[in-house]
């Protein structure tokens, strides 16, 4: 508790309020990646050759989009 006492939270409210903002903001960011990461996980992408042209293209991209 002293802690606290010595950082004198008044002086640097400002401060520390800059801090939880930043904090809230990368525990957003840091939801939202999970949230994309266990979406993405449960998809299996196949890959088909595009002509003879060496690349491959996503089969069934539009089911993807639903």
């Amino acid at each position: 508790m002293q802690q606290l006492w010595d950082i004198d939270l008044l002086r640097n409210e400002k401060i520390i309020e800059d801090v939880l903002n930043v904090a809230r903001g990368e525990l957003v960011l840091e939801e939202m990646l999970r949230t994309i990461k266990e979406r993405w996980a449960k998809h299996e992408l196949e890959l088909v050759k595009y002509q003879s042209r060496g690349c491959k293209l996503i089969k069934g991209w539009d089911d993807l989009f639903t």
